[in-house]
């Protein structure tokens, strides 16, 4: 009792044990799959459902699924607007990391985001994995809360230089602008120039462009700069300001979309500056406004951001190469030119820098009217190739109308040629015929006249051995005579046969026959040789068939006297009948053990004095004469290919239904 007991307890605690690695194992799958979908969080400057930011975070995503990762994308934004708001986008940072302690990586898209990491102060807002991109690389610090606006003095940072200071910012990728690169272009254009006016509005952006020209315009002594400053005006004064510029001034266009009062000028400000002053020559530092306004600049190229950010992000998150080298990177320049504008200014034959991008090009004759044109050409096109097929056919249809009058001309001739061969054929033919009929019926009547004095000697010479006082030699002569006499008489019926078959003179009387009975009795008639064996295997006992009972017989008892010939002496010969009711056909077989025939020679047999055994008695007419009448019964004969014992010849005949 003891021992089952033991023997329980130890079966609760294995299942106890299965159990509970059970549980740990769905808990650490369940653990493994969850961290291999890794978090991705974007904070952006302002909403992604802009055209500019969408755009980037939809490559950097299709990137990542296209290399077989599984992130988790969230997108949060401090939807920047006024530089006024500045004091509260560091505070907007922090609270969004707050929100996503579990995010695998950041990454920071917009100037105004990169400030605001950099001036948070708290360690514990560094220790993720940061990535920074669509900045200039010249900001401004941000102010403070305690900062009053009107009294803050931006001042042009480095934001690069700044963000590699910390340790876990794995990849930066900003654009830089170059105001020495936009005066050397302005001055390809205006040599007189001698004031530049620099536009710039009240964003993060325009500030911190502003910042940026004013740090660098010292380089160029021999400019004046006039800033229409967007921090520090509305619309309205800097249309008046624009308007009232001086001669031999170039404008350069930062960014205007919000004025000191906070209002938005999406589209409409180059229309405001245009209307107010449309005669200074405008240049655009970061791009804005080359499609509709400015001539041209030296900018950054924006294209391919959100693919770069996907490779640097997929190599840090799935091929765990976290210890690689940060990497901060500057997207290149490249010149863009406005050509409407140029060519409005005259400066459509002006030459370009090396590998100018244009935009704004009027088309071409066959870009404006490529539909018009392309229709025009397959007309073109389908009217060469009908003219061609034309030609073609037309000359085509001259040979073949003189290769017809000489094919007439041959035809005709060929034609008289046949109409005179075929009088001569047909003469011959009835000359032909004339001949048969005469070899049919001389074959007939010597037939007859011999068949008179063959019937005497054979039934003489049998008269002739039937007397008392024969020797044994007289009567041996005597069975010589007869059989080579009756040899003869055959072969005159046989000729007989094939003359009446091939004049169509033989009759067929056909009846109904009791064909079991009736091949009984041609069995029981034949010669029999004692030392050979006749079997008969019918396939029932009485069977009713519409045939020429004589014919039939002639059939089947050559049949039995060409096996009577090639088998051996304790042999056999088996006539078979059976029906085929999938045919409506009666079949009949004579089969022997004798010495067989070569497949090859299988139809020849067939043929008229065909005999395959020389030192045979025959005139080797019984066989054709067989498949004759046959054939006149709509019947069939042939030899057994598969039959191997000897010879088996098989022929049909119909079961006709009266």
């Amino acid at each position: 009792m003891q021992y089952f007991k033991q023997m329980r307890y130890q079966r609760y605690i294995r299942l106890i044990l299965v159990g509970f690695f059970l549980v740990c194992y769905t808990f650490l799958n369940a653990q493994t799959t969850e961290t291999a979908r890794k978090k991705i969080l974007f904070i952006c400057s302002y909403s992604s459902e802009t055209k500019y930011l969408s755009e980037h975070i939809s490559n950097f995503n299709n990137y990542i699924k296209q290399m077989g990762g599984n992130g988790n994308i969230v997108i949060e934004n401090i939807n920047a607007t006024s530089f006024r708001e500045a004091a509260s986008w560091r505070e907007k940072v922090k609270n969004i990391f707050d929100k996503h302690t579990d995010a695998d990586l950041i990454i920071l898209l917009g100037g105004e985001v990169w400030s605001s990491y950099i001036s948070l102060t708290d360690a514990k807002y560094h220790l993720k994995p940061v990535m920074a991109s669509m900045s200039n690389i010249y900001g401004i610090r941000l102010p403070t809360t305690r900062d009053s606006i009107s009294q803050f003095h931006p001042v042009s940072i480095n934001l690069l230089d700044q963000i590699k200071r910390f340790p876990n910012v794995k990849c930066a990728i900003a654009y830089k602008y170059d105001l020495d690169k936009d005066i050397e272009l302005i001055r390809e254009f205006y040599p007189n120039v001698q004031n530049i006016a620099f536009i710039s509005d009240n964003t993060y952006n325009g500030v911190a462009q502003k910042s940026y020209i004013q740090k660098e315009c010292y380089k160029h002594k021999n400019l004046k700069f006039l800033f229409i400053d967007g921090e520090k005006m509305n619309m309205e004064k800097a249309a008046n300001i624009y308007k009232e510029l001086p001669s031999h001034t170039t404008a350069l266009l930062g960014s205007w979309r919000i004025d000191k009062e906070n209002n938005f000028y999406i589209n409409n400000s180059d229309f405001v500056f245009r209307q107010a002053n449309d005669n200074i020559p405008v240049f655009s530092l970061t791009g804005s406004s080359i499609n509709s306004w400015a001539i041209g600049g030296y900018i950054p190229r924006y294209e391919d951001i959100g693919k770069v950010l996907g490779e640097k992000a997929y190599q840090l998150l799935y091929n765990n190469d976290e210890e690689r080298k940060a990497e901060f990177i500057i997207m290149p320049n490249y010149y863009q030119f406005n050509a409407q504008k140029l060519n409005e200014l005259g400066f459509s034959d002006k030459k370009l820098p090396k590998h100018a991008e244009l935009i704004n090009q009027s088309p071409t004759f066959f870009e404006s009217y490529r539909y018009e044109v392309g229709v025009a050409i397959a007309i073109c096109i389908s009217l060469f190739i009908g003219l061609l097929v034309s030609l073609y056919f037309y000359f085509s249809a001259r040979a073949l109308g003189n290769r017809l009058r000489i094919s007439s001309n041959i035809l005709q001739m060929e034609k008289e040629r046949l109409e005179a061969s075929e009088i001569e054929l047909r003469t011959a033919k009835e000359h032909a015929e004339e001949a048969n009929q005469m070899k049919s019926a001389f074959i007939s009547n010597i037939s007859h006249e011999v068949r008179t004095p063959l019937n005497a000697i054979v039934g003489f010479s049998s008269l002739l051995v039937g007397t008392v006082n024969v020797t044994e030699e007289q009567k041996e002569y005597s069975e010589i005579i007869e059989t080579n006499a009756n040899l003869l008489l055959q072969l005159i019926n046989d000729l007989l046969d094939i003359s009446q078959i091939e004049s169509g003179k033989m009759q067929f009387k056909y009846e109904w026959c009791e064909v079991i009975g009736h091949c009984r009795n041609i069995l029981r008639l034949s010669n029999h040789k004692q030392s050979i064996k006749f079997i008969f295997e019918p396939f029932t006992n009485e069977y009713r068939l519409y045939t020429d009972p004589l014919r039939l017989q002639q059939v089947i008892t050559n049949l039995l006297n060409n096996a009577l010939k090639f088998t051996p002496k304790e042999g056999s010969i088996t006539l078979g009948i059976r029906k085929d009711d999938q045919n409506d056909h009666l079949l009949f077989s004579v089969a022997d053990t004798g010495c067989g025939i070569p497949e090859h020679l299988h139809e020849k047999v067939f043929e008229r004095f065909i005999k395959l055994n020389e030192f045979k008695q025959g005139t080797g007419l019984g066989l054709p004469i067989c498949k004759l009448i046959l054939h006149h019964m709509d019947g069939e004969i042939w030899i057994d290919k598969d039959y191997t014992n000897g010879t088996k010849f098989t022929f049909y005949l119909p079961i006709i239904s009266i």
